[in-house]
């Protein structure tokens, strides 16, 4: 149902309010479930402020790929600042994290 609600192109993109409305399903399951259709499934489905979308172009993959890139960093850098470290040693703690659950 998550799936069928989503829209090809960035232009078209649905908030995930939208999807709650369309499926009846609440908004933390939505999010659940696209989370499972990348991650489990290897859907490319994208996001931004105005909602989820299916990457139709080259250019909607590298600029969602650049904002998560600079939401992953910013994580880091908070993560740091919390543990009074550097950004280096979170990212080898997660790099450590990563492979023990892979």
């Amino acid at each position: 149902m998550v799936l069928a609600a989503l829209r090809e192109g960035k232009r078209n993109a649905i908030l995930g309010a939208e999807i709650v409305k369309l499926t009846g399903i609440g908004y933390d399951r939505v999010r659940q479930v696209i989370s499972h259709l990348v991650n489990d499934h290897y859907y490319l489905i994208a996001s931004y402020s105005r909602g989820y979308y299916i990457p139709t172009s080259a250019e909607e993959v590298l600029e969602t790929t650049r904002s998560l890139r600079h939401r992953g960093i910013s994580i880091l850098v908070r993560a740091a600042r919390l543990q009074k470290t550097s950004v280096e040693e979170i990212f080898k703690q997660s790099r450590m994290e990563f492979h023990a659950m892979v």
